[in-house]
């Protein structure tokens, strides 16, 4: 049984100098349209490979910034003291709320505390929101009967 007419040749990073042997070679002129060509190509799939990347990344990478005098958190930098017994990791990631009073550049703003005359300057890097735990228009709910249902007897909650 002859299995030579079942294998390919592969080709090997010589094989078009070798083959180029004894034919004539190709014109410089074809030669720089080929690999304009080729150029031009690689520039448009690069192009859109970038566009689709930036769209994905992008999706959780928007800009923010706090309007004028709106209610803002600060990160807290805080570094862990052994002597103190006192572990950054547990203390809390940001203080506030404070008030944005000034802009002072595209990225830097001046802050004040809410209820002091405390006022510092902060990046935008390390701000967020501050979210107040209640709308101005909610009202409060007491007690443990508005969080869960009264059962009279033989009746099994789902």
């Amino acid at each position: 049984m002859n299995h030579t007419a079942y294998q390919t040749h592969l080709r090997g990073p010589y094989d078009e100098v070798t083959q180029s042997i004894g034919r004539e070679p190709e014109p410089p002129e074809d030669k720089a349209r080929r690999l304009q060509e080729i150029f031009r190509i690689v520039k448009e799939n690069t192009q859109r490979a970038t566009i689709d990347q930036a769209r994905h990344y992008n999706l959780r990478r928007r800009e923010w910034g706090p309007e004028l005098h709106s209610l803002v958190l600060v990160k807290h930098h805080v570094l862990s003291n052994a002597a103190e017994g006192f572990a950054a990791k547990l203390a809390p990631k940001y203080e506030g709320p404070y008030y944005v009073r000034k802009f002072i550049s595209p990225n830097v703003v001046r802050l004040q505390e809410v209820g002091t005359s405390r006022r510092r300057i902060a990046n935008l890097a390390d701000l967020k929101v501050y979210h107040t735990e209640l709308e101005p228009d909610a009202q409060p709910e007491t007690g443990l009967a508005s969080l869960t249902p009264e059962l009279t007897l033989g009746q099994i909650p789902n």
